[in-house]
């Protein structure tokens, strides 16, 4: 059995064909210690409306923490590619800095929006929240590749 591990402040881990990433994304691209941003939808009217690039914003910020947290080597942090052959689940834990924050299946959405060029190949998912102890939002994902 071949296995491949990385150690970094989150955990990469390559078995047989089967990659998980572990990485934190904490806060947000406008503070680290705020809530996650949910999901935002986008019509191609509304692209350059704030709301519009606050979004695009926060899914930039969500592959780079992907990215430097795993040494993931893709160029300009674009989204992972899925298909029939290549499938993903995704995992998240979120923790709430404050009261004011969005659902989780929208942040949920939203990271898999951010992360994934079709994330109608995540065959899986789920996610937990709770209220940050040290009042730092922050959501802990993972992702494992299958294929």
């Amino acid at each position: 059995v071949w296995l491949y591990t990385v150690w970094t402040h989150s955990l990469c881990v390559l078995l047989l064909s089967t990659m998980t990433y572990t990485f934190t994304i904490h806060g947000n691209q406008e503070n680290v210690f705020a809530n996650p941003v949910p999901y935002h939808r986008t019509t191609q009217g509304s692209t350059w409306a704030p709301a519009a690039k606050r979004y695009n914003a926060w899914k930039h910020y969500v592959r780079t923490c992907l990215y430097k947290q795993c040494r993931v080597n893709v160029q300009l942090a674009e989204p992972l590619t899925l298909s029939k052959k290549t499938t993903a689940t995704m995992d998240i834990v979120i923790q709430w800095a404050n009261g004011t924050h969005g659902d989780c299946d929208n942040v949920f959405k939203g990271i898999a929006d951010a992360l994934f060029t079709n994330d109608k190949y995540l065959t899986h998912g789920s996610f937990s929240s709770e209220m940050s102890k040290s009042k730092q939002g922050k959501v802990l994902v993972t992702i494992t590749l299958h294929g």
